[in-house]
């Protein structure tokens, strides 16, 4: 018998897990006057489940015991899951046609993520089911997901030390749940569930169209850029730090659970996944707990830091920095590298990261570069692609055409 809740749609949206580092071509060139770039990144992770288990959520398939042991043993009391893809694709032209101090960019993007961050409990739970917590607690308290999925499009200006632009985004669909305090006691004999639980959860109304007329968001793009040896033009090592989608969110009439209550379950009964698609409250409990409202929320917004370069003459450099994801469901990314220069064309070199929706991850990047184009190739977690236990495996690819 295994229990689910209003959080019967975690395991639903867990299908991938993700996150991403920012592998912009565009940054390893020192003089640019015009150019075109794509980039398309996408990552698969978490910070327990082993990619043998999250290729079972969205290919099919059994977790057999040994999966399950693996699982379990990595467990925190609170963890993540989660996933995100982008597409984008950006014209820069940094001659001063504006003011006579600026250039000046458009970015056309698209960007899908899911993620939650869920308690152990909540975890075997569902996977072993509540006979195994019969008299005891399921604690629930820091629950959270999301699922969205949006498509942007960005102008501002730009030189050789900032980007400040704003973007306008429409939001296909958005998701967002999260308990602030709860928890279900299970009976000693496991036939009745009291759940005391303190959250909430939005959603909007869906759109296929490319643009949502009725859900949207505004927000601030800012960049900046600093020479770290701004005297000795030996070096090009700097930092990039910005911040992307700060603003507003605005969703018209969306599907609105406010939960401060105490709901009791009898003779709940789930013996397999299938039985996930019908709702375990009675109709009349959920139509008291919903209303549909418009809501003006923040925007979920990015923060990034990189160094990058180093003497150009040495044949290595290393490469650090951070990135962060609010309302995400998402720990603060940590990563450290360094890269070798084979000549003036090539480069490869590894990254060690943590945090995110993952833990600990192991990349490798590869970079081309000629008179005309600079493309680079990152895999987040290296083992990821061919190790069935490891956590988490993704691609991340950038071209840049210079004009």
């Amino acid at each position: 018998m295994r229990i689910i809740l209003l959080i019967k749609f975690f395991f639903q949206y867990l299908l991938i897990s993700g996150q991403l580092l920012n592998n912009s071509a565009l940054y390893y060139n020192d003089s640019l006057s015009q150019a075109i770039q794509f980039q398309g990144q996408s990552y698969i992770g978490s910070t327990h489940l082993p990619m043998s288990i999250t290729k079972v959520f969205y290919r099919g398939g059994v977790i057999d015991q040994q999966m399950k042991e693996r699982a379990a043993s990595r467990l925190n009391k609170l963890n993540r899951v989660g996933f995100e893809s982008m597409l984008n694709i950006s014209y820069f032209n940094n001659k001063p046609v504006i003011l006579k101090k600026y250039g000046f960019y458009i970015n056309a993007s698209s960007i899908a993520s899911l993620g939650a961050e869920y308690t152990d409990d909540l975890y075997l739970a569902t996977i072993d089911g509540n006979t195994a917590y019969k008299g005891e607690n399921i604690n629930l308290q820091q629950t959270g997901f999301h699922s969205r999925f949006y498509n942007s499009l960005a102008l501002g200006i730009m030189n050789n030390k900032f980007k400040l632009g704003f973007c306008y985004t429409s939001i296909q669909s958005e998701i967002n749940a999260q308990i602030y305090q709860g928890g279900i006691d299970v009976s000693t004999d496991a036939t009745q569930l009291d759940a005391n639980i303190n959250g909430y959860m939005t959603s909007s109304n869906n759109s296929s169209k490319l643009l949502n007329p009725y859900n949207w968001g505004l927000g601030l793009n800012f960049e900046i850029t600093n020479l770290i040896n701004k005297l000795d033009s030996n070096y090009n090592s700097r930092i990039i730090a910005g911040v992307n989608g700060f603003g507003i969110q605005k969703l018209t009439l969306a599907n609105y659970i406010y939960l401060d209550t105490n709901i009791v379950y009898r003779g709940v009964q789930i013996q397999n996944t299938s039985d996930f698609n019908n709702s375990i409250l009675p109709n009349d409990i959920l139509d008291s707990l919903n209303e549909n409202v418009s809501q003006l929320n923040f925007l979920p917004f990015e923060l990034y830091v990189h160094k990058i370069g180093g003497r150009k003459s040495a044949k290595i450099h290393s490469c650090y920095g951070l990135r962060y994801r609010s309302l995400s469901n998402y720990s603060v990314l940590i990563y450290a590298g360094a890269e070798y220069h084979f000549n003036k064309s090539f480069t490869m070199g590894s990254i060690i990261s943590y945090g995110g929706y993952s833990s600990l991850n192991q990349g490798i990047f590869a970079r081309y570069k000629s008179k005309k184009i600079i493309a680079g190739l990152n895999t987040n977690n290296f083992i990821g692609l061919f190790l069935k236990n490891s956590r988490g495996t993704g691609l991340n690819f950038s071209m840049c055409y210079i004009l």
